[in-house]
C-alpha cells in the first residue's frame, strides 16, 4: 500500500485553518492532512513526522518561519506561504482557497 501524501499546515487562526483544512479534505481526499497552530508545534511535527508539502500562512513572523523553513528543507518537505487577506488589509477576510488548491494541487503532480 502507498504512502499517503503528507501534508503540513501552519495557521495561527483556528477558523481560518477550519476553512482551508475543509477545502483540502474536498478537493483532495488522498491527502493526510496534519495541523499546527505555531512553529514550535510545526517543528514538533516534522521531527516525528515525513512531510510532502508545509503549507505556512504568511502572516506569520518572517523571524519565526525561518526555522520552519529549514527543519522542512532538512526533511525534504517543500514550503509554500500562501495569503490569508490581500496586502494592505488589516480585516479578517476568508482565505484565498483558491490560492491554496493550486499549491496542492501543483505538488500532487510532481
Amino acid at each position: 500500500m502507498d504512502e499517503p501524501y503528507r501534508v503540513l499546515l501552519v495557521d495561527r487562526e483556528w477558523a481560518h485553518h477550519t476553512l482551508v483544512a475543509s477545502m483540502i479534505h474536498r478537493r483532495f481526499p488522498e491527502v493526510a492532512l496534519y495541523s499546527a497552530s505555531s512553529v514550535v508545534q510545526a517543528l514538533d511535527r516534522l521531527s516525528n513526522t515525513r512531510f510532502d508539502l508545509v503549507l505556512v500562512e504568511a502572516g506569520l513572523e518572517a523571524g519565526a518561519r525561518a526555522p520552519l523553513a529549514q527543519a522542512a528543507g532538512d526533511a525534504a518537505a517543500p514550503v509554500e506561504v500562501f495569503e490569508m487577506a490581500p496586502s494592505g488589509r488589516t480585516t479578517a477576510v476568508p482565505p484565498r482557497v483558491t490560492e491554496v488548491t493550486q499549491l496542492v494541487e501543483q505538488h500532487l503532480k510532481g
